[in-house]
């Protein structure tokens, strides 16, 4: 998480004006940097006209946790990329997400 204090103004009321002001600190513009960085890169992965563009194992590989260790899949992204969980924090995986994939590693899932 970000180191970012934020301080009440002298009313103790948050007013539009001070979140104006409190934005224009350098952590706050640098963090504002690293998250547009980071939107750009993930648009690029995983953007609608990149994903119409893939097909079988190349689209399945681009979303989820698969075998050949890519990182740079969807899920990998979302839930254990560093720079995204420290600009967008999310909740933590839970066990039935590692149990479906694990489900789908082994061949047991059900086709509808």
């Amino acid at each position: 998480m970000s180191n970012i204090q934020i301080t009440e103004n002298g009313s103790g009321k948050y007013s539009p004006d001070w979140f104006y002001n409190e934005a224009q600190i350098p952590e706050c513009v640098s963090l504002a940097h690293k998250a547009d960085e980071l939107q750009e890169k993930f648009i690029n992965l995983f953007g609608i006209e990149h994903l119409k563009s893939l097909s079988g194992r190349n689209l399945l590989t681009s979303l989820f946790y698969n075998d050949e260790g890519n990182k740079t899949n969807l899920c990998y992204m979302l839930e254990m990329d560093k720079d995204i969980r420290e600009v967008f924090p999310a909740e933590q995986p839970t066990n039935l997400d590692y149990f479906i994939i694990r489900k789908i590693r082994v061949g047991h899932v059900a086709h509808h």
